[in-house]
């Protein structure tokens, strides 16, 4: 087995791989895997290691009547809608306003047929399993004035020898832009790392639609659990799919190209971007011990991208971490074109 040095990748080659050029780096030989030792930060990248909802959400563990842990969250606010008028005082007859009752602060302009689903009709399914032990509710917030959303933890299972601990993010968004949605976010505990797959036969992603009588909460449970387990179940059997995929340099290079396409007569700041981007992702796959085991497997490659894009640091000042989350929730572009790139190399 090879490996590209990431020292014999400079900018400018990186630069000519980009625009479409030949690129020769540096080739030395890898020694048989072995495992690697456990590392705080195993990444030579990002040493800050902390899960994208951390840090923009508060602890609510122990809590699982859905009132108690939205007031210890502060987020058991009603939404409210007010009419809006023209100048004149016409009120327009299709659209108003949905408003957060507590604080008098402006949401979104809705039609007149939206209904908002309060924050605690929305979660309180989630009662129904937390009660058996299924899930542990353990974290909840916001990202931006109109989402909020509950993390809980689910059952570990394994893949490829390591421990995963499967996460599920409930959020409830009161700008017409998702209503109530359900994410798997499964976490590979060794560092931290989301891998969002998009999966032939399971889901990863749905909205939850029965949650205003009793027994359409039950069914939303019901449908949580067995989406969740079927999703878990698929998941091994795709890294074994991807493990199986060997890539050579000519299949990095093909697979970095489509996940970042710089047309050749792209301005010199968009490509030094993606070529920033690709250094540090090859950094991670050619550099952290905990990969050590999958180098040189599409696998290995997949997981760098998890660890790229769920430790990176958007350049956005304000907001950044909820930015962050959203993407790496609703499944990072990045994850989605490495996927695509590493199934169609040839096993």
């Amino acid at each position: 087995m090879q490996t590209i040095d990431i020292s014999g990748w400079s900018m400018e080659e990186i630069i000519a791989s980009m625009r479409g050029g030949a690129v020769e780096p540096t080739v030395t030989p890898v020694e048989a895997p072995v495992e690697a030792p456990i590392a705080v930060n195993p990444s030579p990248v990002y040493r800050v290691r902390e899960l994208p909802w951390e840090a923009i959400s508060t602890d609510v563990r122990g809590t699982t009547h859905i009132d108690d842990l939205l007031n210890k969250a502060g987020l058991n606010y009603r939404v409210i809608q007010e009419p809006l008028f023209r100048t004149g005082n016409r009120m327009l007859k299709h659209r108003v306003s949905n408003i957060r009752e507590d604080t008098d602060e402006f949401i979104e302009v809705v039609s007149t047929r939206y209904t908002p689903v309060q924050n605690s009709t929305a979660m309180r399914f989630l009662e129904a399993i937390s009660t058996t032990g299924a899930i542990e509710l353990e974290r909840a917030g916001a990202t931006g004035f109109s989402k909020i959303f509950i993390q809980a933890k689910m059952k570990k299972f394994s893949i490829l020898g390591d421990e995963i601990q499967p996460y599920v993010i409930i959020s409830n968004s009161h700008d017409t832009t998702g209503g109530v949605k359900v994410a798997l976010t499964p976490d590979r505990i060794w560092c931290t790392n989301i891998l969002t797959a998009l999966l032939k036969n399971s889901p990863r992603i749905w909205q939850a639609k029965h949650i205003g009588t009793i027994e359409g909460r039950m069914e939303e449970a019901q449908n949580l659990m067995k989406l969740a387990d079927d999703y878990h179940a698929e998941l091994p059997v795709f890294a074994e799919a991807l493990n199986q995929i060997t890539l050579s340099e000519p299949d990095l290079v093909t697979v970095l190209k489509r996940m970042f396409p710089v047309k050749k007569d792209a301005g010199e700041r968009a490509v030094r971007n993606a070529a920033h981007q690709a250094r540090d992702i090859l950094s991670i796959y050619n550099s952290t011990p905990d990969l050590t085991k999958f180098h040189g497997t599409a696998w290995g490659f997949f997981n760098a991208v998890g660890d790229y894009v769920t430790h990176h640091t958007p350049k956005e000042t304000t907001g950044w971490r909820e930015t962050r989350m959203e993407r790496i929730v609703n499944g990072h572009p990045l994850m989605n074109m490495a996927q695509a790139a590493l199934m169609a190399v040839p096993a």
